[in-house]
């Protein structure tokens, strides 16, 4: 998909994906025992959480790039509880304007462009955190040189994203395109990668100690919780992405569920310094 694609789609589902999802677009870490939609905002808590102590210490003095940032949720809650100064990049005018909305006195800001060629200075950030936008982006690679190339040296890099535990053949993709179909237009079109792969563009890019830590048990509940809440605010979600979009998008967490629940798809915390 390429960079404007996908903002446009970011730019037409912010406003439901706020319903469906809350203020942080992003996979939550439930415990044993957690109700999926009364304990989403605490599972999108804990991960972020689990994303900040991999990529610890922190002080003040650190300056955070948030690559794909959705509307600033993970960054102003990376700000509030660190003190770091974080810049969200997002390739969505809508998203960066809807996150300028919602940050009040606190150290973000919000920046447009494309991260797999983000023009920002050389080792002007000591963090690079990439929060599920990866799998949305066609040059993974560039993208990891990129977050490698912003960072000062000792600077951290950690990364949260789907994965492929068990890369479908073309003839299961083709077999199941109706179910991809709907991923696609639910979510935009991703590529997801395995961990294998991930190591080795962190490696090409002079990153080191790198650390996988696997998260998809912990991340199922997350697909219960937003399909549950995209049923409950289907009247509100019906203007927002049209009766076929919500359609897309329940069916869509039907599907992941089941690539989950069979061992083909998971999600993973990636870090490593510079």
């Amino acid at each position: 998909m390429s960079t404007a694609l996908t903002a446009a789609h970011y730019d037409a589902v912010t406003a439901a994906w706020r319903l469906i999802m809350g203020e942080s677009f992003h996979y939550g870490v439930f415990q044993p025992g957690d109700d999926p939609v009364a304990g989403l905002d605490a599972a999108t808590e804990r991960l972020s959480a689990h994303m900040a102590d991999a990529a610890a210490p922190w002080s003040a003095a650190d300056r955070v790039l948030d690559v794909g940032c959705g509307i600033g949720g993970p960054a102003r809650w990376l700000a509030a509880r660190t003190g770091a100064r974080v810049t969200g990049l997002t390739n969505s005018p809508e998203g960066a304007r809807t996150g300028a909305l919602l940050t009040h006195a606190l150290p973000v800001d919000f920046v447009v462009g494309d991260a797999q060629a983000n023009g920002l200075p050389d080792g002007a950030f000591s963090v690079a955190w990439v929060l599920e936008s990866s799998h949305l982006m066609p040059d993974k690679a560039a993208l990891v040189r990129e977050c490698a190339r912003v960072l000062a040296p000792g600077g951290r890099f950690v990364l949260c994203d789907l994965i492929w535990h068990q890369p479908p053949a073309l003839a299961e993709v083709l077999a199941r395109r109706k179910d991809f179909g709907a991923l696609d237009r639910a979510f935009g079109r991703a590529r997801m990668e395995t961990v294998e792969i991930y190591r080795d563009f962190c490696a090409a890019a002079g990153l080191h100690d790198v650390q996988v830590h696997d998260l998809t048990p912990q991340t199922r509940p997350t697909l219960l919780a937003w399909g549950a809440n995209a049923q409950h605010h289907a009247e509100a979600l019906r203007p927002l992405l049209g009766e076929a979009g919500l359609a897309d998008f329940v069916r869509a967490c039907e599907v992941l569920l089941d690539l989950w629940d069979t061992g083909r798809m998971g999600y993973c915390l990636v870090s490593a310094r510079r």
